[in-house]
């Protein structure tokens, strides 16, 4: 089947499965934004990550949550085993809120 396209953005390379990793980093919003919370989950493994045309294989992925501003039991350093359908969201390798496994926290 052919990748959707979405008018003005081209193909969209998307799939579904389970990646595991570390959070690298997480991202609050201001009171003021649309409720949503980001953590970036890198040294991956799993399925192979889409390629955009013509660049590079991503490093990491996006998590993102919407109408959440926490995510209880996700900090810089928890080790996540994650599910859901991947995309490419503003240029990113990105699951809009994926179910989660916390398999680690992070070491003090």
């Amino acid at each position: 089947m052919p990748s959707p396209n979405i008018p003005g953005h081209g193909p969209v390379a998307r799939v579904r499965g389970e990646w595991m990793g570390r959070i690298s980093s997480i991202t609050h919003e201001p009171r003021s934004a649309v409720p949503r919370f980001t953590a970036r989950l890198g040294e991956v493994s799993g399925p192979a990550l889409p390629v955009p045309e013509g660049g590079q294989p991503p490093l990491d992925i996006r998590l993102l949550w919407l109408g959440r501003r926490r995510v209880g039991g996700i900090q810089p350093g928890s080790t996540l085993r994650v599910s859901g359908m991947l995309a490419s969201r503003s240029g990113l390798a990105t699951i809009i809120n994926p179910a989660y496994e916390i398999i680690s926290a992070p070491q003090s």
